[in-house]
């Protein structure tokens, strides 16, 4: 199985709501170019979670990120590539 390098656009994004923005254009480009595959997004996913998201955090800011990598997911599990 091939590794997802994640993109430096994504990587230097400074808040979750920009990491997520450049993660979903960045897999749009990727799927339009390469296809859909398993586990699409799951490599971006858990970038998000292990850089913005602190363990054991269960504020109700945390809980709102959390929330917002799990819906993050969730596009990237029910994305369809759009036919022409």
């Amino acid at each position: 199985m091939n590794t997802i390098k994640i993109t430096a656009p994504i990587r230097n994004a400074k808040t979750l709501d920009g990491a997520i923005k450049k993660a979903k254009a960045e897999l749009i480009k990727r799927a339009a170019k390469k296809g859909l595959y398993e586990n699409f997004g799951e490599a971006e996913r858990q970038y998000l979670f292990d850089t913005f998201i602190t363990t054991g955090d269960f504020s109700n800011a945390g809980l709102r990120e959390r929330g917002k990598i799990t819906k993050f997911a969730e596009w990237a599990e029910n994305y369809e590539v759009p036919t022409a």
